[in-house]
């Protein structure tokens, strides 16, 4: 039976091409032996009778639950593509003796990048020029003054790699200050100043959101959290939507109690049509997809592509979120019947 490997249907256009050509191709030029299938269909929670088809997955943002491993016998390996895997279920997928694993560092520049962004049109009111130009209302223009980010205080919460290359790229921009809050990190880089949350919070014009979503991070910018913040302050999540209490956002921005906002993340996903947020002009909203370009679709797929041959051959992948599962019985009898022992 040859190594099969799934491929997400999201990464097909209406049209039936891929989002980016290199998808299902780069990485795995040389390698016969495989078997790439697209997904026959889409799904928000995997069903575990698709996932017995396969060796392989290479997954995108859908949900694998407990009860997508169940009977599954044949799966060696989610590659996840992007560094969070809070949509899988880590502990069925050990049970099942299934490796799960990460694209690490591979969207660090992009989503840096996309915070960056996001917070250039902030500080210049691009939305609402924008949209004073379509409205027809030229002469309104010098009443939305931005600001930029020279001279300005800047919060980087979380300082993992994609905070670690959002300081990086910040440092031509003539900052007054660079705050980091993470209290996993002893060292940090000349010109950054730890901070505690709450200073950060007070202190910052800027604040961009980074951290991973944990129990300990999950509403960790809520409703005092906002509190602090300065009347003139905008705050960037690029990160994951539950980080923020959504509704206490949507509250603070309607109060006009920070200046404005940019999500790229969102608590359930995709935002509800309704939701609150949609109606508010000091909100910028992206679906999910800021740090989505050619480059970072590239550098995943050279990562998982990668991933996906190693367990082909029997061996360990790099990047395993879920170690716990390589002294698993299970798993080292489908990684020696890949050898061929």
């Amino acid at each position: 039976m040859r190594f099969r490997v799934g491929l997400p249907r999201e990464h097909l256009k209406p049209n039936g091409e891929p989002v980016w050509q290199g998808l299902a191709v780069a990485g795995f030029e040389d390698v016969p032996a495989l078997e790439l299938e697209w997904m026959p269909e889409r799904f928000r929670t995997a069903p575990a009778a698709l996932l017995q088809r396969y060796d392989a997955i290479i997954a995108s943002s859908n949900r694998y639950a407990p009860e997508s491993f169940l009977g599954v016998e044949r799966l060696v390996l989610i590659a996840r593509f992007g560094v969070g895997h809070d949509g899988i279920d880590l502990e069925a997928a050990t049970r099942a003796g299934v490796l799960v694993t990460i694209t690490k560092g591979a969207a660090d520049r992009p989503v840096a990048e996309g915070a960056l962004t996001l917070m250039l049109a902030l500080g210049h009111q691009v939305r609402n020029k924008d949209r004073l130009l379509r409205l027809g209302r030229w002469e309104e223009r010098h009443e939305w003054t931005g600001v930029e980010l020279r001279d300005r205080t800047i919060g980087v919460i979380g300082f993992g790699g994609v905070g670690r290359e959002l300081v990086r790229l910040l440092q031509p921009f003539g900052a007054a200050r660079l705050l980091v809050c993470d209290p996993y990190v002893d060292e940090f880089p000349e010109g950054v100043e730890p901070a505690p949350l709450e200073a950060l919070l007070r202190e910052s014009d800027f604040v961009s959101v980074h951290c991973p979503l944990t129990p300990e991070t999950q509403g960790l910018i809520g409703e005092r959290q906002l509190a602090l913040m300065k009347p003139t302050a905008f705050l960037i999540n690029t990160a994951r939507g539950p980080i923020v209490d959504q509704e206490a956002l949507a509250r603070a921005l309607r109060e006009r109690r920070i200046r404005g906002a940019a999500l790229d993340v969102f608590r359930e996903e995709p935002i509800a049509p309704h939701d609150p947020l949609i109606a508010l002009d000091n909100v910028i909203l992206t679906p999910h997809a800021i740090a989505v370009t050619e480059e970072l679709y590239r550098d995943y797929q050279q990562v998982a592509a990668a991933q996906v041959v190693c367990v082909s051959r029997g061996q360990l992948p790099p990047h395993v979120v879920n170690p716990e599962v390589i002294g698993s019985p299970l798993l080292q009898a489908k990684l020696e019947r890949l050898r061929g022992d």
